[in-house]
Formats: structure tokens, sequence, C-alpha cells
């Protein structure tokens, strides 16, 4: 009975998580495709926080948003800040919305190559960046 219950209340958490990324993508209309992706921002802690540290890109040409869920902060034009490359793998990356979501396309032309970013956020009190990953897999 015990593993019962146990069961049941992950299930419930896992079905409570998924609605509510799905409202987030409702919300902003971003994302509903396969080779669309939504990553969450936000502050806890005086600290970024992402939902995504490691996104995982299979085959060719995605789309990449970061969505900003902290009051008083935005992405300022460097919001996301890609390695440098003379063939870039993340062209046109810029702030929309007011700097409230932050987009890149992602070429993903180099399959089995890993990069490390950086993402900043201006607002008050100020935060230090954080630096995720992006793998072609």
């Amino acid at each position: 009975m015990r593993g019962s219950a146990f069961v049941a209340v992950a299930l419930a958490m896992t079905t409570v998580a998924c609605g509510r990324e799905e409202d987030e993508r409702r919300l902003t209309g971003l994302c509903t495709t396969p080779n669309e992706h939504c990553i969450n921002v936000t502050i806890v802690a005086n600290t970024i926080k992402v939902d995504n540290p490691e996104l995982h890109l299979l085959r060719p040409n995605h789309k990449i948003y970061w969505q900003l869920t902290a009051p008083g902060y935005e992405f300022p034009r460097n919001g996301v800040v890609m390695p440098d490359d003379p063939n870039p793998e993340f062209p046109d990356c810029h702030p929309e919305h007011a700097g409230q979501i932050y987009s890149c396309k992602a070429l993903n032309g180099k399959p089995g190559y890993k990069y490390k970013y950086t993402i900043n956020l201006s607002g008050a009190p100020t935060v230090a960046p954080l630096d995720p990953w992006i793998y072609n897999d």
C-alpha cells in the first residue's frame, strides 16, 4: 500500500510539472514544435537559475527561447552570449518582448560538439552570469 501511495504522489507531481510547462508555452505561444526549445530563467537567492542547464539538440535547425520570470530584471542586448566561432552555430541572437524573452537560432551543424554559453541579466540587485551548456547530439 505504501509503494502505491508513493507512485500516486510521484505521478501527480509529474502531471502538475508538465501542466505548468504546457501553460507557459500556451501563454507565450512559443515552443510548439519539436525544434523549438524553451528554457525558463528565474532568480533564486540572488542567483540565475534555469530549468534546463544542459540542452541536447537532435537534428539541424532549432530555435531556442529563454523565458525570464524574474520581476525587475530583463535580458540586455548581450543577454545570451554564445562562443565565438567563424561559422556560428547560433546566429540571430536577440532580446524580444521588452527583454523578457531572448532567442537564438541553433543550426546544429556540428554533431558531437558541446557549447558553454553565458546568460546575463540586468536589474537590481545585480546577479552574476550563469554558464549552462548546449550539446549537439
